[in-house]
């Protein structure tokens, strides 16, 4: 099978960089010349339109005196008959003299009266229909702009009426667009090398800015290799840019988060190993003892049987806790809950542990704090009830467990208003959760005393079944210091209200 390389970031940057560049530049290369196109136009239009103001009264002047019109504009001199137009002139950069710029005159019926280039007007064609001389013939002023049909240039012509006695006739003047004053025929070529300038610049400046963000990604992708390869300790170097480098220093956090699951991992496959280990070798041993003769004697036999039996029932303590764990998972849905009244649940779950606790010489109390509008009645809260009574009975029954004989614990229920939550505390007098092991002590398995801890009966896995089973209530459990001070610790559950009665 063939690897499917596809393409490196560096590649795809250069290449879309280059193509949104050169779009870029033909766009706005082409705006530019639209841009000059457009100003040479106006420019060009506004000095034909005071050149022609100044020049219709010498014609219609000539036309009523029956004077023959194109005889007057081969031999008129633009730049000095009469002082006439200097000026204007010179803004035609002295083109007047040169076939550049073009008079045409035009009778009511659209034939050609006169042509200051033109030898033979009689062969022109009739130009009534010509955008400009209708709109000129019509008593208005008017121009265009289109491909002369004898230098094939881009044209400017400029109409203007001229009133005589025999009529309305046009003074078209004309030149093309490349002897504009402000804009040379060279100014397209000078747009673009400039243009080309700074497309050369801003693509040097891209290159260099890609390869830096492609240099950052390539140690973020060395950075993962480390981490790939278990060396959680591994530093980003990423300097920029901003967002780079947050995503280095998240990747830091994760590598941490999985340094500290890789070890809890660990400690799981160590702890489980051993809890399970340790039925399984008592069980073997004394069924050994048993076939290797001891079964002959009835009360060492009733003995070691009762000892495999209680490591028996350890053992599937571990494996049901085990599945419970496995389940609130792997499911990784909400359980199915009810409304229920969480100060009865509680209750109900109190009566259950009083007896064992009574067999410790232990007073177990169900306390009800008031809340800021009295006593309460009832909390309604979602519960899956019997998820919930294993959660609290967990709690409660490792109270009971590690709290000296002749001691108390508490069972306590309060209504928070302000955050709308109620929360049950279970505090004992035992020898509390030192700070330095609180993150810890819900990890399966985990135990602070391991001797004490097996020696209590407990599987290792109660309270992270009571973590779980909370967290799918979308309440919290955390373990805190006695509220009065007190030596002994203190297990707090909140979770949301959705009603009160008081």
């Amino acid at each position: 099978m063939k690897k499917n390389r596809g393409v490196s970031i560096a590649v795809l940057l250069f290449v879309l960089n280059g193509l949104f560049l050169s779009c870029g530049f033909f766009y706005l290369l082409k705006q530019n010349i639209l841009s000059v196109r457009e100003v040479t136009e106006k420019q060009t239009e506004e000095n034909l339109r005071i050149f022609g103001r100044s020049f219709v009264n010498a014609v219609a002047e000539w036309i009523d005196d029956d004077k023959n019109v194109d005889s007057f504009l081969k031999k008129f001199d633009f730049g000095e008959e009469e002082g006439f137009f200097s000026g204007s002139a010179e803004n035609f950069e002295g083109s007047f003299e040169g076939k550049e710029f073009r008079i045409t005159v035009v009778a009511p019926d659209g034939v050609v009266a006169g042509d200051s280039e033109v030898d033979n007007i009689h062969l022109l064609e009739n130009h009534k229909n010509r955008e400009e001389i209708a709109a000129a013939l019509s008593g208005k002023e008017g121009s265009a702009v289109r491909k002369s049909t004898v230098s094939k240039d881009s044209v400017m012509y400029y109409a203007l009426p001229v009133q005589t006695k025999k009529g309305i006739y046009a003074v078209r003047l004309s030149v093309p667009l490349s002897m504009a004053v402000y804009f040379p025929a060279n100014s397209k070529k000078q747009i673009a090398k400039t243009m080309l300038a700074v497309f050369v610049v801003i693509a040097f400046l891209t290159f260099i800015v890609s390869a830096y963000i492609v240099h950052q990604i390539k140690k973020l992708e060395t950075l993962s290799g480390e981490y790939k390869n278990g060396n959680f300790d591994a530093k980003s170097t990423v300097s920029g840019p901003k967002e780079l480098r947050k995503l280095g220093n998240r990747m830091e956090v994760m590598a941490t988060e999985l340094k500290r699951l890789e070890q809890v991992r660990k400690d799981f496959v160590s702890n489980v190993s051993h809890e399970l280990k340790t039925p399984v070798t008592s069980i073997s041993g004394f069924t050994e003892t048993l076939l290797d003769g001891a079964i002959e004697d009835r009360d060492t036999a009733l003995h070691f049987l009762q000892i495999i039996n209680v490591q028996c029932m350890r053992l599937m303590a571990i494996i049901e806790d085990l599945l419970t764990l496995s389940r609130l998972e792997k499911d990784n849905k909400k359980p199915e809950t009810m409304r229920r009244d969480v100060l009865n649940v509680v209750r109900q779950v109190c009566a259950r542990f009083r007896d064992k606790a009574a067999s410790k010489n232990i007073n177990l109390v169900y306390i009800i704090e008031e809340s800021t509008g009295g006593k309460l009645e009832a909390v309604y809260c979602m519960l899956n009830e019997g998820l919930f009574d294993e959660a609290l009975g967990n709690l409660i029954d490792n109270a009971i467990k590690y709290c000296p004989e002749k001691t108390e614990v508490e069972c306590k229920v309060k209504f928070i208003a302000s955050k709308n939550m109620v929360q049950i505390s279970v505090e004992d007098n035992g020898a509390g959760i030192p700070k330095e092991f609180r993150e810890r002590i819900f990890e399966r398995f985990y135990r602070i005393d391991k001797g004490r801890s097996r020696d209590m009966g407990g599987t290792g896995l109660g309270l992270s079944i009571a973590a779980h089973i909370i967290k799918a209530h979308d309440g919290k459990l955390y373990v805190t210091d006695r509220q009065d001070k007190k030596q002994g610790a203190c297990f707090v559950i909140e979770l949301p209200v959705i009603s009160i009665s008081e």
